[in-house]
């Protein structure tokens, strides 16, 4: 897999039960993205962009706490060095 030109998001947890935070979550959705599609992997650009559509719209109907995702984490484990 090759490394598209984005950075890497920093990691932001919630201090009380360790989600990531939706700004966070909201950064690392469109870094996702952003790597499926440099390498040209339709079906993780269609989940990722999903992922991005549905907290776009929670931050807009001003729904904004802390977000759990088995495939979020796997993807912050891969592409940063926090260990869960």
């Amino acid at each position: 897999m090759t490394r598209a030109h984005g950075k890497v998001p920093l990691v932001e947890r919630d201090p009380v039960n360790k989600g990531l935070t939706h700004e966070s979550a909201l950064a690392w959705a469109r870094f996702m993205y952003d790597e499926a599609y440099f390498n040209d992997q339709m079906a993780a650009v269609d989940y990722w962009g999903v992922f991005v559509s549905q907290l776009q719209k929670q931050e807009t109907a001003g729904l904004t706490g802390s977000f759990h995702s088995r495939a979020m984490e796997d993807a912050i484990k891969r592409y940063s060095n926090e260990s869960w």
